[in-house]
């Protein structure tokens, strides 16, 4: 059997977060807590600013999903997505509290360590 270099474990686990990173990238754009995402949600009513916000942090979002599954269901390689991704989110420990994964710290100086060479 001929094993396959594409990691589907962590395109799937990349998938099942990604609402709630994506919440938490509107929040913190917003400047708005849990409970005003809900309520916003609920009442479909933002301004024209928080529209844009939406936008930008979902298609920042999928543009890295995206990428992750042209890489053989791997995180990708530092560009200039995945800078202003890591760029939204204030800490990779806030990711982790709300993902509830565990983040290798390794494979994230190694990736910061590439993005200032790029």
């Amino acid at each position: 059997m001929n094993k396959s270099k594409f990691d589907l474990a962590n395109l799937y686990q990349e998938v099942t977060n990604a609402s709630a990173t994506l919440r938490f990238l509107i929040c913190n754009d917003c400047g708005w807590s849990e409970a005003t995402f809900y309520r916003k949600m609920r009442t479909n009513s933002y301004s024209e600013a928080e529209v844009d916000s939406i936008k930008k942090n979902t298609e920042s979002l999928l543009d890295k999903i995206k990428l992750d599954v042209n890489n053989n269901g791997r995180a990708r390689e530092a560009d200039t997505r995945l800078e202003e991704f890591k760029n939204t989110a204030e800490t990779y420990d806030e990711l982790d509290k709300i993902n509830d994964t565990k983040i290798d710290e390794n494979s994230v100086s190694k990736e910061i360590t590439e993005l200032g060479e790029a």
